[in-house]
């Protein structure tokens, strides 16, 4: 509980956005839950032009700070994204309830 407390998410702008492909349903989560991304760190762009499944890309990933103050440095990834969309339900299943999905640690909001 007190590295949810204390574990600070930052952001990191991409030089070029990261491509993604996503299951339908993975896509819809993240369209659908924006703003749970976006507390956690994620940013996207979105190409309605693009097929289904490749319309999303990020344009920014969470990671939790240098290291440099003896904590471990956590960077998030694509993968990350799969993982969010599973704790928020997108696979038929529904997250826990009382945090803000982030990856398991109960990641606090803002």
């Amino acid at each position: 509980e007190r590295l949810c407390k204390e574990t600070v998410i930052h952001e990191q702008k991409l030089i070029a956005p990261l491509p993604l492909e996503l299951s339908p349903s993975e896509e819809h989560c993240v369209l659908e839950h924006m703003d749970v991304f976006e507390r956690n760190g994620f940013r996207f762009s979105y190409d309605p032009e693009k097929e289904p499944r490749h319309r999303l890309s990020l344009t920014a990933l969470p990671h939790s700070g240098s290291g440099g103050d003896g904590k471990k440095a956590v960077q998030f990834g694509r993968d990350d994204v799969g993982a969010l969309c599973a704790m928020l339900g997108a696979d038929g299943t529904s997250s826990s309830e009382g945090y803000t999905a982030g990856f398991g640690a109960g990641l606090p909001e803002g």
